[in-house]
């Protein structure tokens, strides 16, 4: 089986992350080639999965109703050369780039990250001011419609938007296969947290995500600063870069927290930095499914999210986490945290509960089930 992945770029995110696990995982299975490829210049992960990627010299050029296809004339030329039984694509551009053309014989999958805006009805705010909207949709959908293209949905909350801004059609071809992770990658061997904290041990909390205004940084600083108001021993890691960066370094500076809080950009391993810290905190209001939760979790960090979707499956139901409505504000953010603070004896057995947990979205799982689903689709076109 060869299996051609697709994806705008590579840039430090859980899709992009997501992506390059699947192709690694694919190629540890026996029979099974794969390979992923992008276009736009920007590769932000470790150099480790370069041999799993191909750069590809394309333009992404859309008008009304149309994609350029002369563009994308060295992408079609790339999958004559490594002839895939499937097409699998990541993100809205490539959800237009891999099906032009549309080749015969060919399986096409879709694993959808997010409620994709670009697919929303007609009814939608955003079909109200954007006039190039519904060329979007209709292309899109267009696309879906030839192909036979079928959709991997990685949460409930992502299944669900997408039965319900789909016809009904495509929507019938919609499966759910949870985002995970290669949770091993994660472990740390003999986790211990202090009995209790101190301006020389603080509690060392850790926030993994690309700078965006609904990730909620800022709101994360202003809880440090309330925090350290009342006395409490505290201190947040940052790892992750993006729009909202530096406005975000210039709030810790206005608050006079900056000695407390530590930025430190774009980190390729992850597992040594969730070993130095106690407790994973995450503001983002819009998740599709909470992977970085599942990696903190692995490495035994109990966490502290707000209600933000399809992150919802990962949080309930368990010890290791605390869910808070998706309109919390910073001083709610800081009562969760300082309940952790208070209470240090429940943090060794709420780590325990939190590598079971993770254990659940083990990124094997994910493959296996991947795996499954080209399987019946190859099968179905003898």
């Amino acid at each position: 089986m060869r299996v051609l992945h697709v994806i705008p770029k590579l840039i430090k995110g859980g899709a992009e992350q997501f992506a390059l696990n699947l192709v690694s995982g694919l190629n540890s299975q026996p029979g099974i080639t794969s390979v992923l490829v992008y276009w736009e210049p920007i590769f932000q992960f470790d150099a480790s999965f370069v041999p799993l990627t191909q750069k590809i010299s394309v333009e992404v050029e859309l008008g009304i109703g149309r994609i350029n296809k002369r563009k994308l004339k060295p992408f079609e030329a790339f999958v004559r050369e490594f002839n895939p039984d499937i097409i699998h694509s990541h993100l809205f551009q490539a959800e237009l780039v891999g099906r032009v053309p549309v080749f015969e014989g060919v399986q096409y999958f879709s694993t959808v990250h997010d409620n994709m805006k670009q697919l929303d009805s007609i009814w939608s705010k955003r079909w109200q001011t954007i006039p190039a909207a519904w060329w979007e949709r209709h292309l899109a959908l267009s696309f879906y419609s030839k192909s036979y293209n079928r959709f991997l949905a990685v949460s409930k909350d992502t299944s669900a938007y997408l039965k319900r801004v789909l016809p009904e059609k495509l929507a019938e071809r919609v499966e759910l296969i949870y985002n995970g992770v290669p949770t091993s990658d994660f472990l740390v061997q003999e986790r211990l947290f202090p009995v209790a904290f101190s301006e020389i041990a603080p509690l060392r909390l850790i926030n993994v995500g690309s700078f965006r205004p609904f990730k909620g940084q800022a709101n994360l600083i202003k809880a440090i600063f309330y925090l350290r108001q009342k006395g409490v021993h505290v201190e947040l890691t940052f790892l992750g870069e993006g729009q909202e960066f530096e406005a975000c370094k210039a709030l810790a500076t206005e608050l006079q927290i900056s000695k407390w809080i530590l930025f430190k950009g774009v980190v390729h391993r992850l597992q040594p930095e969730y070993a130095q810290h106690h407790l994973y905190v995450h503001a983002s209001t819009s998740e599709s499914f909470g992977l970085v939760l599942i990696e903190a979790m692995a490495a035994g960090l109990p966490v502290i999210a707000l209600d933000a979707g399809g992150n919802r499956e990962v949080l309930v139901n368990t010890t290791a986490t605390r869910m808070l409505p998706k309109d919390a504000d910073a001083e709610c953010l800081a009562d969760a945290i300082l309940e952790w603070y208070q209470k240090p004896d429940l943090l060794n057995p709420a780590s325990a509960e939190a590598t079971k947990v993770a254990a659940e979205f083990d990124f094997a799982k994910t493959i296996s089930a991947v795996v499954y689903q080209y399987q019946l689709a190859l099968a179905k076109n003898k």
